[in-house]
């Protein structure tokens, strides 16, 4: 009897199901299988973290001697208006903080950063009285202390209030900027006796400032130009990403000199591009789980600069369209404006053949898209970047 207990007991344990992971259970396995692999990798590298994550690290802005040389020497020799021009992803903005980093440290400069210009003049009165009123447990100081009340104030007071101190505007993104607030900066730079400004913008600036401002382009006394890393850069820039998260000076660099070789075949030296394709590597040898990134785990399919540095190559309604985006035409309905409507049947044919052209110039990473209230405005892309540059 006892026997055939236990055998009934035997067959009753076989038919329990077994145990079984619950989806939401298995993605969080998953997780953190992956989180520890990542972290045993940076750890084997001797890293505390990816070095090639797209941030903005001044201290790391690499090459660009000569034009580094320009910049200050435009700023020691008091000169009124200077642009830096650069393709999307070139280092204008890296190259913006590394220089306000380095003013702030001079104690006879006063810097201040417009991330991007104000919609209208009148912005500009918010920035300056802002940069002079007391801090916030002398705010009572504000009742007594003048103000800037309109736009035609603003040269009297900054001249009051600087006296031999130098203002150093450092204005990004400058292309988004409208002609009438450009024109009052002109005004304002023009009348106040110690202030440079320094346009960080694109190249289709240069051509807006020409065909539309021609009276503000004519003060420009320095031009600068920011195009690409040569490889001895794009070397040094890697090196340096590795060192800023090294947890000891003996860390791992594990780009060997025939991998940045293949890197910068593949990102032309533009520097955005070296630290996305580092990160695509660094991902790909922590898949593998390998330390040595080869050369045969960077793509070699590069930007097709034979297709996008010479504009004459392109079909002919593609090249109109390039060139509106340009010279400052942002919108569809703006570079319809701007191109020959005699070969469509109306503008509304036009404007329909116009949006389907931007929508192929996007898929090729020549035009890039942002909404902005109810419709989309169009910027050049990373690959027209060689085309702008050489324009």
């Amino acid at each position: 009897m006892d026997e055939l207990d236990e055998s009934i007991k035997n067959h009753v344990r076989e038919q329990e199901p077994s145990e079984v992971v619950a989806p939401d259970a298995e993605k969080e396995i998953l997780f953190h299988s992956t989180v520890e692999k990542i972290n045993k990798w940076f750890d084997n590298q001797g890293w505390s973290g990816n070095p090639f994550v797209l941030n903005i690290i001044p201290s790391i802005f690499v090459g660009y001697e000569e034009q580094k040389n320009k910049l200050i020497a435009c700023i020691e020799e008091n000169h009124k208006l200077c642009l830096v021009l650069g393709a999307t992803g070139s280092g204008k903005t890296t190259a913006l903080r590394w220089l306000l980093d380095n003013l702030k440290k001079n104690k006879k400069f006063i810097t201040v950063f417009i991330s991007k210009a104000p919609n209208k003049p009148e912005g500009f009165i918010e920035i300056f009285n802002n940069l002079f009123k007391p801090p916030w447990y002398l705010s009572f100081l504000n009742l007594f202390m003048p103000n800037i009340k309109n736009v035609h104030q603003i040269p009297d007071f900054l001249n009051q209030k600087l006296k031999d101190k130098h203002i150093i505007i450092l204005c990004d993104e400058a292309h988004e900027a409208s002609v009438n607030v450009l024109q009052w900066l002109r005004v304002i730079t023009d009348q106040v006796n110690n202030m440079s400004v320094i346009l960080f913008a694109l190249p289709m600036f240069e051509d807006i400032l020409k065909k539309k401002l021609e009276t503000f382009y004519k003060r420009v006394t320095t031009k600068i130009t920011l195009s690409s890393l040569t490889k001895e850069d794009v070397k040094e820039l890697i090196e340096k990403r590795i060192d800023n998260v090294a947890k000891e000076p003996n860390r791992n660099n594990p780009f060997p000199e025939e991998t940045i070789d293949a890197i910068f075949r593949q990102t032309g030296g533009f520097p955005r591009e070296v630290l996305r394709v580092c990160d695509m590597a660094i991902n790909k040898a922590i898949e593998r789980n390998i330390n040595r990134i080869e050369p045969d785990m960077i793509k070699e399919k590069r930007i097709e600069k034979e297709k996008t540095a010479d504009i004459k190559s392109m079909p002919k309604r593609q090249r109109e369209i390039v060139d509106a985006i340009r010279l400052g035409r942002a919108t569809p309905g703006e570079i319809v404006d701007a191109i020959d409507l005699s070969k469509y049947k109306s503008r509304q044919h036009a404007l329909r053949s116009v949006n389907n052209i931007l929508q192929r110039l996007k898929q090729d990473g020549i035009v890039e898209r942002e909404r902005r209230g109810k419709t989309f405005v169009y910027s050049l892309g990373p690959k027209a970047s060689s085309l702008v540059v050489e324009a």
